[in-house]
């Protein structure tokens, strides 16, 4: 009896091990291959691709020269939608299947039954050849590609279940046993070969021809007789090696531990300072940062942007504030007798934008509105001191370096390099974003301590590039290093925001549209 190989059962034992006793993303990839590896992380990337690009600006604005802020902001990524499977494909890993094939002697071509007693058999009565014969099949034509959970999917595990009758569907595992069947027995002599038939003697008797004369033969005669049942023993065969699969399923539970479940918080901290020539840089750092029970994230960035509406004002030369003068024809019915108090308070509004004094004017209008018509005098003579000043006022006194259009517009660029450890496995990443910044700031001056509040929206253009790095065990528990890279699926999104300003702290929240959508909020001190 030769052997011809060891059976190489798929690592199902591995497999439910890891699956029951891994607790972490980390490590539920080691024994997947990069392709399912690739699949099963790639929600988590496309997570943390979009977080790391959010937040980097609360207004549309830019700083002044060496205006200054730091930000801290918490960004909380949403799952993406449809992202919690993924179809697992099955590897082409070789499968030896070792098939126990008998061959009677009465199936041997001879002329006389006597002739029986002087053919050898095995150790099986009634047998001539008996081998275990060893068939390669590859893994994915055992088992299919199904739909299972990536790392955000629920976390019961996965099960491809061998199905024999779906894998021989027009008898593809049946041909290709006989195949290789008769490609192993073929030159035995007696079923592929003539016999030579000796006696006790070693005298020769008799050769008997081959009993079949080639693989169709022995397809149509052998394989079709009715005590020969090789399906059968094909099936059961397989059957017993246990094909089934076990994968790792997700971690939906860990997210669900969150403050807020379905996605995943991510710290971030900014510095923010003005440069000339209407711009401004960001740059972003932290220290190793754990997130729950998940993994711990590093992250450095730099990136900035330039006010557009800026330049088009100083391009365009807009006309300045002060280029139509008040004087007192703006004004007939403030110095007539029909003056009311409303029409003070027009004249207040514009001395606003002179920056001229108007305490005094707005407290007399509040006694005249009261039903003091004494003050109606005093309040002309402060009213006619403040035409005269805005007269002499020249006409450049405006800032030429201010926005003179109705909104604020600019672009930034961003880019960010972060590692994301899992313990069993490392992702890292390069994104970047390219932003339209449009927005709006209120600064009113009646209350000394309110800032102002404005409001901000966008629309960015953005790409992550994801490398996987972790030690893979193969289906023959050799490990070795194994990388892939990949891209994430966040490449558009769009945001709006709004923000207000107590003194030099502002508060801000915005909410970002995309593959993986977030909700960012934070708090920045402007220190000039």
């Amino acid at each position: 009896m030769k052997k011809t190989g060891q059976i190489i059962y798929i690592p199902i034992l591995l497999l439910v091990f890891f699956s029951r006793l891994l607790s972490d993303p980390g490590t539920s990839i080691l024994q997947l291959d990069t392709e399912n590896a690739k699949n099963y992380l790639s929600p988590m990337g496309t997570m943390l691709g979009a977080g790391m690009n959010t937040g980097y600006f609360q207004k549309a604005s830019v700083y002044k020269k060496n205006g200054f802020d730091v930000t801290l902001d918490l960004a909380f990524v949403m799952f993406p939608p449809q992202r919690t499977t993924y179809d697992f494909i099955v590897p082409e890993t070789p499968i030896n299947v070792l098939f126990p094939f008998k061959f009677p002697k009465n199936y041997l071509k001879y002329k006389h039954s006597a002739l029986l007693e002087y053919i050898p058999e095995t150790d099986t009565d009634g047998i001539f050849y008996e081998d275990n014969i060893s068939i390669t099949m590859p893994l994915n034509t055992l088992l299919f590609s199904e739909l299972v959970a990536t790392v955000i999917g629920v976390s019961n595990p996965d099960t491809l279940e061998f199905d024999f009758d779906r894998a021989n569907r027009g008898n593809v595992l049946y041909n290709q046993m006989l195949e290789r069947v008769w490609s192993e027995v073929q030159n035995i002599k007696g079923i592929g070969k003539e016999y030579y038939l000796y006696n006790e003697e070693n005298r020769l008797i008799t050769i008997l021809s081959p009993a079949y004369k080639d693989a169709e033969s022995f397809r149509e005669d052998f394989s079709e007789q009715d005590d020969v049942d090789l399906l059968g023993t094909l099936q059961s065969t397989l059957d017993t090696m246990n094909l089934d699969l076990i994968l790792p399923g997700g971690f939906d539970y860990l997210f669900n531990e969150l403050p807020i479940s379905n996605g995943m918080p991510l710290p971030i901290i900014q510095a923010t300072i003005g440069l000339p020539n209407f711009s401004e840089i960001s740059v972003r750092a932290s220290p190793l940062i754990p997130i729950s029970s998940i993994g711990s994230i590093q992250y450095v960035s730099l990136g900035g942007k330039v006010a557009i509406t800026n330049h088009l004002s100083k391009l365009l030369n807009l006309s300045p504030r002060y280029e139509n003068y008040l004087d007192i024809n703006s004004y007939t019915k403030i110095f007539s007798s029909n003056i009311r108090p409303k029409d003070v308070k027009k004249v207040l509004n514009d001395f606003k934008k002179y920056d001229l004094e108007i305490h005094e004017i707005d407290s007399l209008n509040t006694l005249f509105r009261q039903g003091n018509p004494q003050v109606v005098r005093e309040m002309q003579h402060k009213i006619q001191e403040g035409l005269l000043k805005a007269r002499d006022m020249p006409k450049a006194q405006r800032d030429e370096d201010e926005n003179q259009l109705p909104l604020d517009m600019s672009f930034g660029y961003y880019i960010n390099y972060f590692k994301f450890d899992m313990g069993g496995s490392e992702l890292n990443a390069i994104n970047k974003i390219a932003s339209i910044q449009i927005g709006k700031s209120f600064e009113p001056r009646f209350i000394s301590w309110f800032g102002g509040m404005g409001i901000y929206s966008g629309v960015g253009f953005e790409s992550s590039n994801i490398n996987l790095i972790y030690k893979y065990t193969d289906t023959l528990g050799e490990s070795d290093d194994a990388s892939v890279s990949f891209s994430g699926e966040n490449t558009f999104r769009g945001l709006i925001g709004t923000r207000i300003r107590i003194l030099n702290i502002d508060l801000y929240i915005d909410y970002n549209i995309g593959e993986s959508s977030a909700i960012n909020a934070g708090f920045g001190i402007k220190f000039k």
